[in-house]
């Protein structure tokens, strides 16, 4: 790849109905990797090798199963509207409720056993590493939801670390 051209791996598949536990498996580890839908059947990912490398698991996994898939890798030119294209992985909704879902946990953190407060924070920053995976394109919103991970930490250092407050 080049550096101002942009490349975009499309999976083209077709899975009977009738293979509905593998279908969702399928559908799962494309959202796992961020994939979006242009249409049943049309999946798109920006290009790279780890994703290529799955995708071509998965279109493995298709055959296996019966079914037809076809991967592709295209550059910029070749797409219309190209530019509208990472508006498709937008994560603004993901990062907003997590966002609110921190909220929530500061609020609950002092009344929070220490294990469950950590836990649920534990829980909190593995999803925001989720939706980072995912974020092709990051902007503000990752950067606040970042920022919003941190104030927890530190809310939670407040409420079972004290010790390291006073001394500061």
């Amino acid at each position: 790849m080049t550096d101002n051209v942009q490349h975009w791996l499309i999976l083209i598949m077709r899975l009977s109905g009738r293979a509905g536990t593998p279908r969702m498996r399928i559908w799962r580890a494309l959202r796992g990797l961020g994939a979006v839908v242009l249409r049943d059947g049309v999946y798109l990912l920006p290009a790279s090798p780890s994703r290529r490398e799955a995708l071509e698991q998965l279109v493995g996994a298709i055959r296996e199963l019966g079914g037809n898939a076809l991967l592709i890798e295209v550059d910029d030119s070749a797409i219309d509207s190209v530019d509208v294209l990472p508006s498709l992985f937008d994560r603004t909704p993901d990062f907003q409720a997590l966002r609110a879902a921190v909220v929530d946990w500061q609020q609950v953190c002092p009344q929070l056993e220490e294990r469950d407060a950590q836990r649920q924070l534990t829980q909190l920053q593995r999803r925001l590493q989720g939706i980072v995976e995912v974020d092709f394109f990051p902007g503000r919103e990752s950067e606040r939801a970042i920022m919003a991970l941190a104030e927890a930490e530190a809310v939670f250092n407040r409420c079972f670390v004290p010790d390291a407050y006073s001394a500061l």
